[in-house]
């Protein structure tokens, strides 16, 4: 049979319609009267499976009326659990600003109830400080007083005296050179009669062994025929008694031929001994310098190459 309210179909012996609740009994219903069944959308649908739905029995009513009030029962004891922790919550926090208001009053009091002594330690930090510092600067201003009181009662006295050795090896560095020579620099070397093989008179004698030290500029011209001349730089090292002479080899040049650089080439090194009023060294050859001087200024030397198969080589050295 059908709903006389809704319309819907229901079980013949059901006594409440299913779905609106009205009752079904015939009492209701006018006489000869037959609902007009209503199209629902479940029925125009050919895609639903099934043709019409399956009306839920009367046990099925009761079952959900108990679901349905199970679920609000839950739902009430539910908040009622939430409000209670909440409020518990609250009471939590207000005892624990209470606690963190007590605990700032107790370190508030503590502080307040210290010893006075505590008390002024704490407050007077910096100017503990300040007066360290204050008491470390007297101290090091005491110490320099005390110190410069002790260099005032001393006696003054005179700085020493340079020895003679001191002096010449001084004098040496001084005129020490290292600066690439000139064949003009070497015009004092032409005489008379050939080149210079001693000092002037008036010129004054380098004797002190520790006074040939250091860098010279040097000439040397060759005499076996060749008419070769060279301009080079030695070095001398000398401690007064063993004596070693380095040349660095710079520049030649010889008749009808180009004149040629050799600044490429190895230095050549010579180790020997001092002689009397100069040194005397060996390597590829002999080289002799046996007179020292200074006049004008300047530093002079002269002395000999003794080369292979007799021959020999005029040396000239100039500085400042």
């Amino acid at each position: 049979m059908f709903c006389q309210k809704c319309g819907k179909k229901i079980n013949d012996d059901d006594i409440f319609c299913a779905y609106c609740g009205e009752s079904t009994s015939e009492e209701t219903m006018p006489s000869g009267q037959q609902p007009t069944p209503v199209m629902q959308p479940y029925q125009a649908n050919p895609f639903i499976g099934g043709g019409q739905p399956e009306v839920p029995s009367k046990k099925g009513k009761g079952l959900i009326i108990t679901v349905t009030v199970l679920a609000v029962l839950l739902a009430a004891a539910v908040g009622t659990v939430l409000f209670l922790l909440l409020k518990d919550d609250d009471s939590g926090s207000s005892r624990k600003k209470s606690s963190s208001s007590s605990s700032e009053n107790v370190s508030e009091e503590a502080v307040t109830d210290l010893p006075e002594t505590v008390i002024y330690t704490s407050t007077e930090t910096t100017t503990t400080e300040t007066s360290t510092a204050a008491t470390t600067s007297t101290t090091m201003t005491a110490t320099t007083e005390t110190e410069t009181t002790t260099v005032t009662t001393e006696p003054q006295t005179e700085p020493p005296s340079l020895s003679d050795d001191t002096e010449a090896m001084n004098e040496a560095m001084f005129y020490s050179t290292d600066e690439r020579p000139v064949f003009e620099e070497f015009d004092w070397c032409y005489g008379q009669s050939g080149m210079v093989t001693s000092h002037p008179q008036d010129a004054e004698p380098i004797t002190d062994p520790l006074g040939f030290n250091g860098g010279w500029k040097a000439m040397m011209i060759y005499n076996d025929g060749s008419f070769l001349r060279e301009i080079n730089n030695f070095n001398i090292i000398t401690d007064g008694t063993s004596a070693s002479l380095s040349i660095d080899w710079y520049y030649g040049e010889m008749p009808n031929t180009e004149p040629f650089f050799m600044e490429d080439s190895d230095d050549t090194l010579f180790t020997g001994e001092v002689i009397e009023n100069g040194i005397s060294v060996d390597g590829p050859a002999q080289l002799i310098l046996n007179d020292f001087w200074k006049a004008d200024g300047k530093e002079y030397a002269l002395g000999t190459m003794n080369l292979m198969y007799g021959y020999t080589a005029y040396v000239a050295m100039v500085r400042k």
